[in-house]
């Protein structure tokens, strides 16, 4: 518990179940949720969390994280995206037992970027490595959507190659989410 009173929670928020997920994707973010879903759950009480996602994406590795975290919970856990749930933010969506946009909300599902933070002596072994993972993590992310939706990897490839906004009356169509509110 002292863990989770330093991390200064909103415990108004969190004795109604609900969290939000905010801002960018990164492991600082993901740990803090991670930690709010997992006391939740821990704490006898298995109903209904709501996660309320507001996110342009962020890192990749980070949000294949919180979508492990989100499978793992015994409780079902409702994705509510309200303003934009962008590439990586879309994915953590997808995991969530229900999926719910607000009615002005967007969806945006790209290609997984490839950041190369090394030097050029190393440039071309690290672009090789980068390459494998992102080619990895990008057939990871094709599959959860494909699975989830119905659509095949040929339909999710064109959504990202396209990097089309999808309304929330889109992503209702293309069974990306299970409903509008």
């Amino acid at each position: 518990m002292d863990e989770v009173a330093e991390e200064k929670f909103d415990f108004s928020l969190l004795g109604q179940r609900k969290i939000y997920l905010r801002d960018r994707i990164d492991y600082n973010q993901v740990n803090k949720i991670a930690k709010m879903l997992l006391w939740l759950d821990n704490n006898q009480d298995t109903s209904e969390i709501s996660l309320y996602i507001k996110s342009k994406g962020g890192n990749t590795e980070a949000g294949f994280d919180l979508c492990d975290i989100i499978a793992y919970t015994k409780s079902p856990i409702t994705g509510i995206v309200f303003t934009e749930a962008d590439s990586i933010a879309a994915l953590v969506l997808q995991v969530c037992g229900k999926r719910i946009m607000m009615k002005h909300a967007i969806i945006i599902i790209h290609e997984i970027d490839i950041t190369l933070g090394c030097g050029w002596t190393i440039f071309g072994e690290e672009a090789k490595k980068r390459i494998e993972i992102a080619e990895k993590e990008q057939a990871q992310y094709d599959g959860i959507i494909a699975v989830r939706s119905g659509l095949d990897i040929k339909q999710v490839r064109e959504l990202w190659e396209e990097e089309k906004i999808l309304s929330a009356e889109e992503a209702l169509r293309l069974n990306l989410i299970d409903e509008i509110i």
